[in-house]
């Protein structure tokens, strides 16, 4: 890995932690390749961004929660400088925050979201990007729009469907907000911090690494993934299906297993 790789990786690293710490629209600006001219002081150059992308909750650093109005900071930042706004979407869409999408949550209009992982039900991979109209008139009024290797899932296709049958159902994401509340009430009082966004958790152990943390759930069964932006962090994201029943076994094994 070169120098300037490493530096770059390294300065994307330090943004992250700095907007999981600040979480607000003086954390966009500080993390931004160009930061006055995506934070709300008029420079000059701010014509020259065409879009801003974030990670809605960043799973990596934990789940952090955004203080509020940091998502509506942003988006009102993009519609002054006529930038366009992307939310990243793949691990907080499709239910999993108690919404179908998380930035309902903030009375937010993105331009452009991306969706993947649970797009495909956990048989077939698929993702997607979905495109606000104008966007899409202007994506597709073009001699080569886009062009992919493996582009074109049919299958996947088939079971994002349905997938979207399961999670638009009447009472779904009732159930999905239920569970929330469970697995809030369950993990309270232990000796680490949750970031949640519905069953997008973040736990932040005061006393195991991520490694250790995630190594002692896999040995009890529960799969978790390193918060690798934490240093003892996992992301905690039950299935959206479970039963109540279930969801108090998870919760004991867990306590059991970490404090």
């Amino acid at each position: 890995m070169s120098t300037t790789r490493r530096e770059t990786t390294r300065s994307r690293r330090d943004c992250i932690r700095t907007m999981a710490a600040a979480g607000g629209a003086a954390a966009l600006a500080s993390c931004t390749p160009n930061t006055r001219a995506a934070s709300d002081t008029g420079d000059q150059d701010a014509a020259s961004i065409d879009a801003v992308m974030i990670e809605s909750s960043p799973a990596q650093s934990g789940f952090p929660v955004p203080d509020s109005g940091y998502l509506q900071a942003v988006n009102d930042i993009c519609r002054k400088h006529g930038a366009k706004l992307i939310i990243d979407e793949v691990q907080t869409g499709l239910g999993a925050t108690g919404k179908f999408w998380f930035w309902q949550h903030h009375g937010i209009l993105p331009d452009i979201v991306t969706t993947a992982k649970g797009l495909g039900g956990g048989i077939l991979a698929n993702a997607a990007v979905l495109l606000a109209p104008g966007i899409k008139e202007w994506f597709f009024d073009t001699a080569i729009p886009h062009s992919s290797t493996f582009g074109g899932n049919e299958l996947g296709c088939v079971a994002t469907a349905r997938v979207c049958d399961l999670t638009m159902a009447p009472g779904f994401l009732e159930h999905v907000n239920v569970l929330a509340e469970q697995f809030a009430e369950g993990l309270r009082g232990g000796p680490y911090k949750v970031n949640q966004h519905g069953l997008c958790m973040g736990i932040l152990s005061e006393e195991l690494g991520k490694m250790e943390m995630t190594a002692k759930l896999f040995e009890a069964g529960i799969f978790t993934v390193p918060a690798w932006y934490t240093d003892g962090g996992v992301e905690f994201r039950p299935i959206l299906t479970l039963t109540e029943n279930e969801a108090d076994e998870i919760i004991r094994v867990f306590r059991d297993t970490v404090g």
